[in-house]
């Protein structure tokens, strides 16, 4: 039973799919639960830090409040004290000028003065005399019992920071500079009398023509009364910022301060804590966070109620906690333990759910998919032998069966085709320092797709010669390293040609891990022994939009730079080696980030660090390295071009590079690259799968590759069109004389003997001006590729191309062009 295809494909699709579901349950639960449980202790750590900086930013304010209130209330007691000086300035002009006796006018300023108020009657003025080693009081309102007194009581020694007589320091002051501030203790007037000494700042002035001082102050406590003002509007703020922090179901955010008292709480503000026991413990809870509070980045765990279940002190909290001393403020950032876990759980109901929905799909579609593959797959195999063997050379790869096998059938002729161009392409960059250093390798990593390809082959051949049905999975992943190895060596010829040749970017999701991954094993075949590699692979997808063979490029460079440093350019004598290491590291930028980066933005970023351990740079140096023709090494070592390529290539990713080095200590370049958000990552995964589009008409195909021919042949008839071909330029222009009436499009090739793609194109265009021409190149930056798009061809499709590819080509041809 189990000898029949159908029915194993249909036994191992239902194996993994409930080995899969099975392997959710115990292993992705677990998984997302420590991940959620990580992310919702950084969400409370950057919230606490956020708001902890905020009331930082805050407490700034209020004492720049509270000097600012200072400053002005000095600035009115000194005009205050201006206009008591004008009215005795008054006074004494009426004894000066004999309207009135000296006494007289005295005694008129002393009641004008005595009767001044301000401040709802708090404030009021008093004068007394310069004598020494006392003055003498001569009003004061509030005290009146000291007029006429000589101030020598040791109760005046009040004056605060000096331990000296207030109003010998007003006499000190004033006769030295003609006015001054003072501070010192002195009871306060209320509407129920007197109060106790408190804090008060006076202004005096002299008077010298009488040798009088005129003073007044403001009591400390009526600013500090617009400091608290200020402060609980701090908390009203906070309280706000507080209650749209979103922390899963029930988390808050709360302060308590010092004397344990709750500032902002969803249910206790206001109340006392300090009775509350830790059931976890049996101690003091706000004791506990208050020593927690001295280690700040290691969360706190404590039993506590919930809102709907205020009676019930059994839910574990995990908590981080921040202390602010200046205003004796505990700030703590709380969540319920079990609320981060649920979603895990929650995704294990659904992944159990859409398992059962699985196995239905995967069993239609098991039995959709168990057709005959064995023909095409032996017709890849022996066309594999044969390149094997040396027998064919041109990519005469047979295509048919399957879209898989097609597809699979075109990229191996492809391949074989790009392989040979490629050898052309190496021998040309002989003079480029890239490919210099890494032929070796790029020969060696060819082999193993080469392996990769005819040994699966040879597999399947022996499992077809033995009798032995093949499982549809097996095929499949047998299919897929073809595939992948082929998909492999076509993007390293277009990674060699962009070596020499800006191309334009083809951006796709992309592992930053994998990108490090290809590097390392180039490095590994290609650098000198005594270097030894250390990959650092992310725990996770490193996921990017971007052009892997670019990115793959501007790595390699790093790569091979710092080998350099390690080698080439240390000083004659010394040894050669050192430590290379290639890390990924993710990275959330914030606004000082953004302020000492000018190219970076806010948001998350994938960090590719390449550290070496060679020869550095000195700044001089480092300030010129992107810069085009600019190198370190010796003359013929490097054309100084691979940097400054680099720099360019990250730039259009919207990234940027970072270079941290030290001489003879070595050198750290970081590349920074935007992370693909959740939201993108999830907007890829619902794309529908493309649909390839179908045509009619006759299509002249002119290339003087036949496999290339055949392959375009089965591509074009595949989705409805009718094909003629000629293996080159002269044929072709024979067969378009002939049959020019009847064709609707020619796929020309551009690089072809005897008569070129640009000699064939003018010569068709000449017999029919409105002729729809697809151009086909293996290198789409070539001069003549221009030249023939300037002169009218209206699309490019470059080699290899894939099934998809031809489709969509000449549908776009015929929909944009009539």
């Amino acid at each position: 039973m189990l000898k029949s295809l159908k029915v194993r494909i249909l036994t191992g699709i239902l194996g993994i799919v409930l080995l899969t579901n099975i392997s959710n349950m115990f292993l992705v639960q677990k998984t997302t639960e420590n991940v959620l449980y990580e992310a919702q202790k950084d969400n409370a750590f950057n919230q606490i830090n956020t708001v902890f900086l905020n009331v930082e930013n805050q407490y700034e304010s209020i004492l720049f409040h509270r000097d600012s209130s200072l400053e002005r209330r000095k600035s009115e007691l000194k005009n205050l004290n201006t206009i008591a000086l004008t009215i005795v300035q008054d006074s004494y002009n009426d004894f000066t000028e004999g309207r009135l006796s000296e006494e007289a006018a005295q005694k008129q300023a002393i009641r004008h003065i005595k009767d001044m108020r301000y401040d709802k009657d708090v404030g009021y003025f008093w004068i007394n005399d310069t004598g020494r080693p006392f003055p003498r009081m001569i009003m004061h309102p509030t005290f009146p019992e000291l007029d006429g007194t000589i101030l020598d009581s040791p109760d005046f020694n009040k004056a605060m920071g000096m331990d000296k007589n207030l109003f010998v320091a007003f006499v000190d002051v004033c006769l030295k500079q003609g006015e001054g501030y003072v501070d010192y203790l002195w009871p306060k007037p209320t509407p129920d009398g007197l109060t106790e000494e408190q804090p008060k700042l006076s202004y005096g002035i002299l008077f010298e023509e009488w040798n009088w001082i005129i003073g007044t102050g403001v009591y400390i406590d009526d600013i500090e009364k617009d400091v608290q003002k200020r402060i609980n509007a701090v908390l009203a703020e906070l309280k706000t910022t507080f209650s749209k922090v979103d922390y899963l179901d029930n988390g808050y955010m709360f302060i308590f301060n010092g004397e344990k008292q709750f500032l902002i709480h969803p249910s206790l503000e206001g109340t006392d804590g300090s009775g509350r026991i830790n059931p976890a413990t049996g101690k003091p809870l706000m004791e506990e966070q208050i020593a927690a509070s001295r280690t700040p980045e290691i969360p706190f765990e404590y039993i506590w109620n919930k809102p709907q279940y205020p009676d019930e002190y059994r839910f574990w909290k995990l908590a981080y906690i921040r202390y602010f001393e200046p205003l004796d403020w505990y700030i703590v950032s709380s969540v319920y333990i079990d609320e981060i876990l649920n979603p895990a759980r929650e995704l294990t109901r659904r992944i159990i759910l859409f398992s059962v929905v699985f196995i239905a799909a995967a069993v239609i579609l098991s039995l959709i998919l168990s057709q005959n593959l064995t023909r095409p797959l032996q017709k890849l195999m022996m066309a594999a032998r044969e390149i094997e063997k040396g027998e064919s050379t041109d990519g005469e790869i047979p295509v048919s069966g399957t879209m898989e096998t097609m597809e699979l059938g075109i990229i191996l002729g492809n391949m074989i085709r790009s392989i040979n161009k490629a050898g052309d392409q190496l021998r040309r960059a002989q003079k480029m320092e890239t490919v210099g250093t890494l032929a070796g390798g790029l020969a060696h990593d060819f082999n193993n797709m080469l392996g990769g390809i005819i040994g699966t082959l040879s597999l399947i051949e022996n499992r077809l010669e033995s009798d032995d049905c093949i499982e549809k999975e097996t095929l499949d992943s047998y299919v897929e390293i073809m595939k992948d190895c082929s998909l492999r060596a076509a993007n390293m010829v277009q990674q060699l040609l962009s070596l020499s040749r800006k191309q334009e970017m083809t951006l796709t999701q992309l592992d930053l891990n994998t990108i490090i991954k290809n590097v390392m094993k180039i490095c590994q075949n290609s650098f000198d022994k005594s270097i030894q590699l250390n990959p650092v692979y992310l725990n996770r997808p490193a996921l990017i939009r971007a052009d892997g063979s670019q990115i793959e490029q501007s790595l390699l460079n790093f790569c091979i730079n710092a080998e350099h440093a390690m080698t080439l350019m240390r000083s004659k004598g010394e040894s050669w080696g050192g430590l290379l290491t290639v890390s990924i590291d993710p990275l959330t930028t914030d606004d000082y980030f953004c302020q000492i980066h000018p190219e970076a933005r806010l948001g998350d970023y994938y960090v590719l660090s390449v550290k070496d351990t060679g020869v550095g740079m000195d700044m001089t140096t480092v300030a010129k390295i992107f810069n085009p023709f600019f190198t370190t090494k010796k003359k013929g070592e490097g054309s100084g071009l691979g940097l400054s390529m680099v720099y360019n290539i990250i730039k259009q990713h919207d990234g940027f590079i970072d270079v941290y080095t030290e001489p003879d200590v070595g050198t750290n370049m970081k590349i920074f690259l935007p992370a693909l958000s959740q939201d993108e990552i999830e907007e890829m995964k619902k794309r529908s799968p493309k649909v390839i589009p179908r045509g009619e008409g006759l299509i002249l195909v002119v290339d003087d590759e036949k496999a290339m021919r055949q392959t375009a042949q089965e591509i074009l008839t595949t989705n409805g069109y009718r094909v003629l071909m000629a293996h080159n330029g002269i044929e072709g222009l024979d067969q378009f004389k002939e049959h020019h009436n009847e064709i609707d499009a020619v796929l020309l090739d551009m690089a072809m003997p005897e008569m070129s793609g640009k000699e064939c194109f003018i010569e068709m265009k000449a017999i029919d001006p409105s002729l729809k021409v697809v151009l086909t190149s293996g290198f789409r930056q070539d001069e003549r590729v221009n030249d023939l798009m300037a002169m009218g061809v209206k699309v490019f499709v470059q080699k290899p191309y894939t099934f998809e590819n031809l489709a969509e080509v000449f549908h776009r041809l015929f929909k944009e062009n009539g």
